[in-house]
């Protein structure tokens, strides 16, 4: 099995026809063990798609190392631990 080395991190979300995002959003994060093959897969999922005549879809992507992000789900755990 190959070691991931980075991770492309997804995010979903639904926008109103007025440009208002309606719910939270949904977070993905997918393996990979190369930059170069995460780009390739960065450049495919990103987007938009109208759903209907009210509503489309907004993907957003963005390729990071294993070790930021990590560091970004500590952070994120350190602040919930605060609350």
């Amino acid at each position: 099995m190959v070691e991931a080395k980075v991770v492309l991190l997804v995010v979903h979300y639904v926008v109103s026809l007025f440009g208002m995002q309606l719910g939270m959003p949904i977070y993905q994060a997918y393996p990979y063990p190369t930059m170069e093959i995460c780009e390739v897969y960065k450049k495919e999922m990103t987007g938009e798609w109208q759903l209907d005549l009210e509503y489309r879809l907004v993907t957003r992507t963005d390729c990071v190392t294993k070790e930021r992000y990590e560091k970004m789900i500590e952070k994120k755990q350190e602040k919930a631990a605060d609350e």
